[in-house]
């Protein structure tokens, strides 16, 4: 392998033979410890079904990003949410798609976590996925049955036990009944709640980094956030965004503190049209303010301090007529792992234990 990271740039390759796209498709084939990252233009570019293929087909362990999540659904063995930065680590190879500063952004500690013996590729989420997703799966049994692909059953269950373990820091906090509330706890019941005509949409980059740890979408497209560089103020245009696509889906969004410094009068917008739209605040103080106003406006609005009553509070959302706003409030010292630093998240790492 080399020295270091080489990124290699493929786009829209114009044909099957084009050499780059056979010769990434035997570097998969014969890794032993790949990582492929899908970012939210596979979904855009509606080419879900040719990353599923080639995750398929080689056996690979794989992690989402935005729309991309929930190409792989919940629970199936070759998805990971929890290890990535175990995968970047330990990796041969780096397979970024449609997702271009997934392994780059501050995130991702700007590379650093990116083992220094990994080949880096890049390529797009639509030609050449397909067309490398086609190449792997023309390769003869031979070349994709060989020692490569043993280790790769043992580089799978080996960040299985990676996810575990990173699971198992905050596992009892999903079911915490503290309050104030404990922010997994929250997202956990979040998780729950979802269906799969629910559409999740983080309003900022820090409710999309909180949420990205827990809320898992059951099929891609259904994750909206302003991006890791984005602004609060997503979520109700988001919102809007979804109803003018698909009438039936139902928008989740979650806010950190008090929704109004970012929707303002804007719910006013959601209650004409009786938008399906159900707010959860997240917050540290009184929220009364944001429900006042969503009242104010004709929606429904609900403050919830147990966490036993979180799911029956969404619940009561969902089956009033037209748009609502659940404000949770929790725990200001809670610890969150990761690179969730706010101000008014402590990060001491004993809190954890």
């Amino acid at each position: 392998m080399p020295d270091g990271p080489i990124t290699a740039h493929l786009v829209r390759p114009a044909a099957d033979a084009f050499p780059e796209v056979e010769g990434l498709a035997q570097l998969l084939a014969h890794a032993e410890q790949p990582v492929v990252v899908l970012g939210g233009r596979v979904w855009t570019d509606r080419a879900t079904d040719a990353a599923v293929e080639l995750i398929r087909t080689l056996g690979m362990p794989a992690y989402a990003d935005g729309a991309a999540r929930g190409t792989l659904p919940p629970g199936d063995a070759q998805h990971f949410l929890h290890s990535r930065a175990y995968a970047f680590a330990g990796s041969d190879v780096i397979l970024v798609v449609g997702a271009p500063s997934s392994v780059a952004n501050f995130r991702a500690a700007y590379g650093s976590r990116l083992s220094p013996h990994s080949t880096l590729v890049q390529i797009d989420a639509g030609h050449g996925l397909r067309a490398v997703a086609r190449a792997a799966a023309g390769l003869s049994f031979q070349e994709r049955a060989d020692r490569a692909a043993v280790r790769r059953k043992e580089w799978l269950d080996e960040l299985r036990s990676a996810e575990q373990t990173a699971e198992a820091l905050w596992q009892r906090h999903l079911t915490s009944g503290a309050s104030p509330i404990h922010p997994f706890r929250l997202l956990a019941e979040i998780d729950q709640f979802l269906t799969e005509d629910s559409v999740f949409i983080a309003d900022d980059p820090w409710s999309a980094d909180l949420a990205g740890r827990l809320v898992q979408p059951r099929t891609p497209g259904h994750w909206m956030d302003p991006g890791p560089l984005g602004t609060a103020g997503a979520g109700i245009p988001f919102a809007l965004a979804v109803r003018q696509a698909d009438a039936d889906k139902e928008s989740v969004v979650l806010y950190d503190g008090d929704p109004s410094t970012s929707a303002d009068w804007d719910f006013e917008a959601l209650v004409r049209p009786h938008l399906r739209f159900i707010g959860i605040v997240a917050h540290t103080g009184d929220a009364s303010p944001c429900l006042d106003k969503a009242r104010l406006h004709g929606g429904y609005g609900e403050d919830v301090r147990d966490p036993a009553e979180i799911r029956p509070a969404l619940q009561r959302a969902r089956a009033s007529d037209g748009p609502a706003l659940v404000a949770v409030r929790i725990d200001p010292d809670a610890y969150l792992p990761g690179s969730v630093n706010q101000p008014h998240h402590q990060t001491d790492p004993s809190r954890n234990k």
